[in-house]
């Protein structure tokens, strides 16, 4: 009886081990599992962070390029705004043109009526290949909201135009766009009082030399996506 007992016993032990083992595989394979899926989602969420950041240099570089094209004009006179009737893909659009919450538009609309990154607005021929060659492409829309005349500020300031300048670019994968918007001072009057374009970042020098203190370059900043 007792050899019989010992067998049925290390037979039950046995059992007991198997088991054991079959509830530590499962578990490390829940693990594996587990594992698995967070590292998927981080690299989804490292991918998206990754689209979002290149949207937004997209979007900021379009700004500059808006404001750059803007700063490059003949300063000698304004330039008059686009009318209400003038059609998409006109580089200053006279006050309250644009649609509320602009930045809401669809894709469709901006690419139908804002201008490229890189691109020269009046010729469309492309200036500069901007940001990297498989990240979104930024657009920008410029629109006058406030003009000064010359002598409203004091004696001898020049005639000062405020636009708005508002850039967008959309990640390459499924997104919110990023769009940014600046208000830009320009001084108006002098043949001389223009920068470069394309041009660096920044203020342009013009500003810095004009006689009369006037308001020029980028007065505000805001992203608003």
């Amino acid at each position: 009886m007792g050899s019989v007992h010992n067998s049925l016993r290390a037979h039950r032990e046995k059992g007991m081990a198997l088991l054991l083992c079959v509830l530590l595989l499962a578990a490390l394979s829940l693990v594996a599992i587990a594992g698995a899926g967070d590292s998927r989602i981080q690299v989804r969420v490292a991918g998206n962070v990754s689209a979002e950041r290149d949207a937004r240099r997209a979007a900021e570089s379009a700004l500059a390029w808006a404001e750059s094209w803007l700063h490059g004009l003949d300063g000698s006179a304004q330039p008059a705004p686009c009318p209400p009737d003038c059609g998409p893909g006109n580089p200053i659009l006279a006050v309250d043109q644009l649609p509320p919450l602009v930045e809401h538009q669809s894709e469709t609309w901006w690419l139908d009526n804002a201008l490229a990154d890189g691109i020269d607005p009046l010729s469309g021929t492309r200036l500069a290949e901007r940001g990297r060659s498989l990240g979104p492409v930024g657009r920008w829309l410029i629109e006058e909201v406030h003009f000064e005349p010359a002598g409203q500020n004091g004696s001898g300031s020049p005639a000062v135009t405020y636009y708005r300048v508002i850039a967008r670019a959309t990640p390459r994968t499924a997104g919110t766009p990023v769009v940014v918007e600046s208000i830009i001072a320009r001084p108006w009057g002098d043949t001389r009082w223009r920068g470069a374009f394309p041009g660096g970042p920044g203020t342009p020098a013009y500003c810095i030399g004009i006689a009369v203190p006037a308001h020029c370059g980028r007065m505000a900043w805001r992203r608003k996506l």
